[in-house]
């Protein structure tokens, strides 16, 4: 009898081991395709508004002195938030 409480607690144990396997191999693939979906998804808009803010600054950079850049931009932030 006590040998086959060991090889049901043994066969028992062996299913644990393996649920816990399969949930630490399920957070590794979910760390890799959260990466992957930022990566290839999220980084080339984050690096087209670098490009985009980089040629906004280029012209704000263009006016004239009498222009008064700061309160110009401030003014726009402020218009656009009221939408």
């Amino acid at each position: 009898m006590l040998m086959l409480t060991d090889t049901f607690l043994n066969s028992l144990l062996e299913v644990y081991k393996l649920a816990s396997t399969l949930h630490i191999v399920n957070l590794v693939i979910t760390i890799v395709v959260a990466l992957l979906l930022y990566w290839l998804m999220l980084r080339p808009v984050a690096i087209e508004a670098h490009s985009e803010a980089r040629r906004v600054a280029e012209l704000l950079s263009q006016l004239p002195p009498e222009v008064a850049v700061e309160q110009v931009s401030n003014l726009a932030w402020y218009l656009h938030g009221k939408h």
